[in-house]
């Protein structure tokens, strides 16, 4: 990833990083050394929370909404990696920026490379498999045969200083990005689930946005998009076992 985004990991360094500085000015003498931090699923694609609240105030006798507006005093409006901040009961919430997403989507494109002529027949039609694995595999046959359609209409191979990943900006196309800077950064015990959630995020995506658009740039990086997922979906199965032993 670009070193001033980075991927998931990193935001949520710079997160915590943010919020240490506003807890020291906001609240001097807490004794709080360890904020909670997840990824909040409901407010969006991309959202990072916090309950760090919750803790200063049961600390300071203070409820959590104030204690949240304290925090947020403190806490710049402006940042590269985050769009912008929300308090939502208590919770603070922020958005990663645009401009995260288009670096790191530059960098999942940079090395990315799948051989896409992978069919149903490769995975002996799905038989013999759980429905997790299944969804999967099938999400990473469709990509082949979208590869191969943007490779034929020569929108592949693509090289990423011509793409301009800032052109996504659907939900749908940074809730795909999010998922494959997950699936970049996950550890094998963690990876199986994040591998289904990238398979449907990228159904949910294609099923919303067709590739092809009037603005060729557009076209570009979406095409783009599909062969950095190609490349993420195969490199999960063949972690976990979910792709057969041979691929093309």
């Amino acid at each position: 990833m670009e070193k001033l985004y980075g991927g998931v990991a990193a935001a949520f360094r710079r997160l915590n990083h943010l919020l240490q500085q506003a807890l020291q000015q906001a609240f001097p003498t807490s004794k709080i050394h360890s904020i909670p931090l997840e990824i909040s699923r409901r407010a969006g694609p991309g959202v990072l929370s916090s309950g760090l609240s919750f803790l200063c105030a049961k600390e300071a006798g203070l409820s959590p909404a104030l204690a949240a507006d304290r925090l947020s005093a403190f806490l710049p409006a402006q940042d590269p990696v985050f769009d912008r901040w929300e308090r939502s009961g208590g919770y603070l919430n922020v958005h990663l920026s645009r401009s995260w997403y288009a670096a790191c989507a530059a960098a999942l494109n940079r090395d990315a490379t799948c051989a896409w002529s992978a069919t149903e027949e490769d995975f002996a039609f799905f038989r013999g498999c759980a429905p997790s694995p299944v969804a999967v595999q099938k999400t990473f046959v469709r990509l082949c045969s979208i590869l191969r359609n943007c490779h034929t209409e020569g929108m592949l191979p693509l090289s990423c200083p011509d793409v301009d990943f800032s052109l996504l900006c659907a939900p749908q196309e940074l809730d795909l990005i999010f998922c494959l800077c997950r699936l970049a950064e996950a550890e094998e015990n963690s990876l199986r689930p994040i591998l289904s959630e990238t398979a449907r995020a990228f159904d949910q995506f294609y099923n919303a946005w067709h590739i092809w658009s009037p603005d060729l740039r557009l076209t570009r990086a979406r095409s783009a998009l599909c062969l950095a997922c190609g490349t993420g979906l195969r490199q999960g199965m063949e972690k976990t076992g979910w792709s057969p032993q041979k691929l093309p």
